[in-house]
C-alpha cells in the first residue's frame, strides 16, 4: 500500500491525469471509486468518505515548492515525518488516506495541487479485478508469494497479518534446503561457506529473483484480498524471472494467468511442475494446467534442467517476409 512519503516524490512531476473521479466514495458498494480534487493557495475542499466529511486546505508553498496542507483544521504540514505520522493515524481512525498528489505549474512556478484518494488502496473489496485479487488460504502449509503479509490494522480484515503466520520457510536452491525466515523476512544465520555458495550461484543468473514463493503455516482459514496494483516487488514482465537448475518455488502473478507454464517457459526445459493443495495435503501436477486468476498470490514448485529464464513467445520476432 502506498505511503504518504511517496506523494513527496510524485509532487516533483507535472502530470495531467484523466480518471473517473468524484469528491465522495463509499466502501462496500462494489464500485471502485476514485476521489480527486484540486486546491489553490488558501482554497478549501470537502470530500466525503463513508458518509463522513473531511476538509483539506492548501495553506502555502514553501520556497522550494513543497505544498503545506491542513486537514480538518490541523496546523499546516508539508511532506515530512510529521505528516507521515499524522496520515498513518488518520488512516487508522478514518479508514482512508490520500494516495497520491501532483503539483500543477505555470512557468515552472507551482500554483495548485491535485490530490487523489483511490479506493484500490484502502477499500480493496470494491476493486476486485481492478488491481485487487482474492486468494483463499487453508489451515496448514500454504505456498504463497513471499510478501503478501505484514503489519495490519483494524481496517484490514482481509489481510494476512504477521500474527497469523506461525512459521515461514524459504527454499534456497543453491543450498538445496529450506531456510527458516522470521516475521520480518530475516533468515536464519548462514555460514560463510553457504553465503559464498549463494552469491556464486546468483552471478550466473540474468533476471530477477523477486518472484520467489515461500511456505507459511497458519492455523485459521483466511480469505485474502491482495492489492497488486503498481507493486514494486512484481517483475514488470515474465521475461525478468530467473530460475536455478533444479527445484524453484515461484509465485503466481497476474501476468501468468490464463496461460500454461509452457507458454512462458522461455529457454527453460521444464522437468516437473506442481501446485500444493493444502486442504488435501498433497501435490498436484501443474504441467498441462492453465493458471487461474484465483491462484494469483499463491505459488508452485518447478524443476528445470539448467539455469534459465522465463520468456513469453519466441526468443526473437518473426523473420522478415520473402
Amino acid at each position: 500500500m502506498k505511503k504518504w512519503w511517496i506523494i513527496g516524490i510524485l509532487m516533483l512531476l507535472v502530470c495531467s491525469i484523466t480518471v473517473s473521479a468524484s469528491t465522495s466514495s463509499t466502501c462496500g458498494n462494489n464500485k471502485c471509486e476514485n476521489i480527486e480534487f484540486t486546491l489553490t493557495i488558501g482554497e478549501e475542499k470537502t470530500i466525503k468518505v463513508n458518509e463522513i466529511s473531511h476538509t483539506f486546505k492548501l495553506d502555502h508553498f514553501s520556497p522550494n515548492g513543497e505544498p503545506w496542507l491542513s486537514v480538518d483544521g490541523s496546523e499546516p504540514m508539508g511532506p515530512s515525518l510529521e505528516m507521515n505520522i499524522f496520515m498513518d493515524n488518520f488512516k487508522q481512525e478514518h479508514g482512508f488516506f490520500l494516495t497520491g498528489a501532483s503539483i500543477n505549474r505555470k512557468n515552472n512556478t507551482p500554483y495548485s495541487v491535485t490530490y487523489r484518494a483511490e479506493e484500490v488502496y484502502f477499500c480493496e473489496m470494491d476493486c476486485i479485478g481492478e488491481g485487487v485479487f482474492s486468494l483463499k488460504l487453508y489451515p496448514g502449509w500454504n505456498l504463497v508469494w513471499g510478501t503478501i503479509y505484514g503489519r495490519c490494522d483494524k481496517y484490514q480484515p482481509n489481510k494476512l497479518c504477521d500474527d497469523d503466520v506461525l512459521a515461514r520457510y524459504m527454499y534456497i536452491n543453491p543450498l538445496n534446503r529450506y531456510v527458516m525466515a522470521g516475521r520480518h523476512g530475516e533468515l536464519e544465520e548462514l555460514s560463510q561457506d553457504e553465503q559464498a555458495i549463494i552469491l556464486n550461484a546468483m552471478r550466473n543468473l540474468k533476471g530477477s529473483l523477486e518472484n520467489q514463493a515461500n511456505w507459511i503455516y497458519i492455523k485459521k482459514e483466511k480469505n485474502l484480498l491482495l492489492n497488486l496494483k503498481n507493486s514494486e516487488n512484481i517483475p514488470e514482465t515474465i521475461n525478468e524471472i530467473s530460475l536455478f537448475k533444479g527445484w524453484n518455488l515461484i509465485s503466481i502473478m497476474p501476468l501468468m494467468t490464463n496461460k500454461r507454464i509452457g507458454e512462458f517457459k522461455g529457454d527453460c526445459e521444464i522437468l516437473k511442475a506442481f501446485s500444493f493443495e493444502t486442504e488435501e495435503n498433497n501435490w498436484h501436477n501443474l504441467l498441462d494446467e492453465i493458471l487461474s486468476v484465483e491462484a494469483v498470490g499463491g505459488g508452485f514448485a518447478i524443476k528445470v534442467s539448467e539455469n534459465c529464464q522465463f520468456h513469453i513467445g519466441s526468443e526473437l520476432p518473426p523473420e522478415m517476409p520473402n
